[in-house]
C-alpha cells in the first residue's frame, strides 16, 4: 500500500507540473498580442505549442501513474474487508486509465481513460461510504461494550455512566 501511495503522490506531482505549463500560456499570450513582428509572433506560437505538448506529456504520465497506483490498491483490496467486487472494480479502473493513456498511439484507446477515471470516482465513493459505515459500527459497538469496572475486583459498576473508572483508595490519584 505504501508503494501505491508513493506512485499516487508522483501522479499528483506530474499533474500539477502539467498545469503549470498551461498557466505559463497567459504570459505568452500577452506577449503575442503586444508584438507587431511576424517573426516574434511565430516564435510565441511555437512556444505555446511546445508548452501545450509538454503539458500533455506530463498529464499522460500522471494518468499512467494513477492507473498503476489504482491497480496496486485494487490488488491489496482483494484481501481486505471491502470485498472482492470492489477490489476488481478498482483494478478495472486502473487498467482502463492506464490503457487509455495509449490513445496517443491508437486513437480508439483514448476513450478508456475517461471511463477509468469515472470508475475511479465510483470506487472512491463506494469506499468512502463503506468507511463511514465501518466507523459508525465501531462507534456504536464501543458505546455498547464500555461498562464501568472496579479495577481491584473486576466487578461491573453499572451506574449508567460510560467510562467511569473507580480506583481503590490505595491507588494514587495523580498520574505522571
Amino acid at each position: 500500500m505504501l508503494i501505491a501511495t508513493a506512485v499516487w503522490l508522483a501522479a499528483v506531482s506530474m499533474f500539477l507540473v502539467s498545469r503549470g505549463q498551461i498557466i505559463s500560456l497567459s504570459q505568452i499570450s500577452g506577449r503575442y498580442m503586444a508584438t507587431t513582428s511576424e517573426t516574434l509572433k511565430a516564435a510565441y506560437l511555437a512556444s505555446a505549442d511546445l508548452a501545450i505538448e509538454v503539458a500533455n506529456v506530463y498529464a499522460d504520465m500522471a494518468l499512467m501513474l494513477l492507473g498503476v497506483a489504482s491497480i496496486i490498491v485494487g490488488l491489496v483490496m482483494l484481501k481486505g474487508v471491502f470485498g472482492k467486487r470492489i477490489g476488481y472494480l478498482v483494478i478495472l479502473a486502473g487498467i482502463l486509465t492506464l490503457f487509455g493513456t495509449f490513445g496517443i498511439l491508437l486513437e480508439p484507446l483514448a476513450i478508456l481513460a475517461p471511463l477509468g477515471l469515472v470508475l475511479g470516482a465510483v470506487w472512491q465513493i463506494v469506499i468512502g461510504a463503506k468507511l463511514y459505515k465501518l466507523g459508525k459500527d465501531v462507534q456504536h459497538a464501543s458505546h455498547r461494550t464500555m461498562r464501568p469496572v472496579d479495577v481491584v475486583s473486576g466487578e461491573s459498576l453499572d451506574t449508567g455512566r460510560v467510562g467511569l473508572l473507580v480506583l481503590p483508595p490505595s491507588v494514587p490519584r495523580t498520574f505522571p
